[in-house]
C-alpha cells in the first residue's frame, strides 16, 4: 500500500486493508473520492472550463489531476474542438491557405493583410455584403428572399440600429430590397466565436413616389389624344389630296375648252374693207 514515492500508506488519503488501499472521500461534505492505487489522484483538480471540469463530459474527463479528452477535442481543458470544418475557405483549403486551423478557427498569419473567419478577406478585396444582404433583409425589414422559417435559422445575430457606426473590422453594405425597392444600409463584422453580426439601419431610403394625377393624365391623354391626331391627319391630308385633283380636274377642263375653241391669238391673214362708194354693180 505504499507509493515509491511516498512513504505515507496510501498516500495520506486511505486505508491499507488486506493489500489494498481503500480511498478517503475528498471531505467530510462530498460522496466523492480519491482515485488511484495508492489514492495518489485527486480526479477533481483539473481546470474547470466554460462547460465544467474538463470542457464537460460531452468533451472530457478528469484523470489523476489532467483532463483526458474525447474524440474531437482537445487542449489543457478539452476547450478546443478539433473540427476543421469551420476553417475551410471557399476554395476548399485550409484558412485559405493564408493561416493555421487552432481551436476550430483560423489563426491567419501575422502581419499578413488577410483577416476573417477563414482568412479571405483583405482590405482590398471584395466584401461579402451580397452573402449577408439576404439576413439584413428578412430579418429586419421582411419578407425578403428567405422565408420566416429559414431567416430564423441562418439569421440569428441581426440587430437593427438607429445609425450605422463604421470601426476597424465593420464592413459598410447596401442592397436593394426585393419587396419594395427600397435601398437598405447595414453592416458586418466577426465576434470573437467567429459567427457574424450584422446591423441592419432602422431607415431606409426609397424612391420617390410617381406623381398618380399626372400618371392618370398622361395615360388619358395618350389614349384619346393620340388617335384624335391620327384622324386629323388623315383628313389633313385626304382633304389635300381631294383640293390637289380638283384643281387638275379644272386644269383638265379649261385645256379641253381651249383645244375645241378659238384661238384667241390667232389672226386671219384676210382681211375685209367695205367701200363706202361702191354701188353694187360693176362698171358704173
Amino acid at each position: 500500500c505504499g507509493s515509491p514515492n511516498n512513504t505515507l500508506t496510501c498516500s495520506g488519503r486511505g486505508d491499507c486493508i488486506c493489500g489494498q488501499c481503500e480511498c478517503y472521500n475528498l471531505n467530510l461534505y462530498s460522496q466523492l473520492e480519491y482515485s488511484g492505487q495508492f489514492c495518489e489522484c485527486n480526479d477533481f483538480t483539473c481546470s474547470f472550463g466554460p462547460n465544467g471540469l474538463c470542457g464537460g463530459k460531452k468533451r472530457g474527463v478528469c484523470k489523476c489531476g489532467t483532463c483526458v479528452c474525447l474524440d474531437g477535442w482537445t487542449g489543457d481543458n478539452c476547450e478546443c474542438s478539433t473540427d476543421q470544418s469551420k476553417c475551410v475557405a471557399s476554395d476548399g483549403t485550409i484558412c485559405n491557405n493564408n493561416g493555421t486551423c487552432n481551436c476550430g478557427k483560423c489563426d491567419c498569419d501575422e502581419g499578413s493583410k488577410w483577416f476573417g473567419p477563414t482568412c479571405e478577406e483583405c482590405p482590398n478585396c471584395p466584401t461579402q455584403c451580397s452573402e449577408h444582404f439576404a439576413c439584413a433583409e428578412c430579418s429586419f425589414h421582411f419578407p425578403g428572399t428567405l422565408t420566416r422559417e429559414e431567416c430564423d435559422k441562418q439569421c440569428p445575430n441581426v440587430e437593427d440600429v438607429d445609425e450605422l457606426v463604421e470601426s476597424d473590422g465593420v464592413q459598410k453594405c447596401q442592397g436593394t430590397a426585393t419587396s419594395d425597392g427600397c435601398t437598405l444600409y447595414f453592416t458586418y463584422e466577426y465576434m470573437d466565436n467567429n459567427d457574424v453580426l450584422i446591423k441592419v439601419q432602422k431607415t431606409k431610403r426609397c424612391p420617390k413616389d410617381a406623381p398618380l394625377a399626372a400618371i392618370i393624365g398622361g395615360t388619358v391623354a395618350g389614349i384619346i389624344l393620340i388617335p384624335l391626331l391620327i384622324i386629323c391627319l388623315c383628313i389633313f391630308i385626304r382633304n389635300r389630296r381631294d383640293a390637289k385633283e380638283y384643281a387638275d380636274f379644272l386644269k383638265d377642263k379649261n385645256k379641253a375648252r381651249w383645244e375645241s375653241g378659238a384661238n384667241p391669238i390667232y389672226k386671219d391673214p384676210k382681211s375685209t374693207f367695205q367701200n363706202p362708194m361702191y354701188k353694187g354693180q360693176a362698171g358704173m
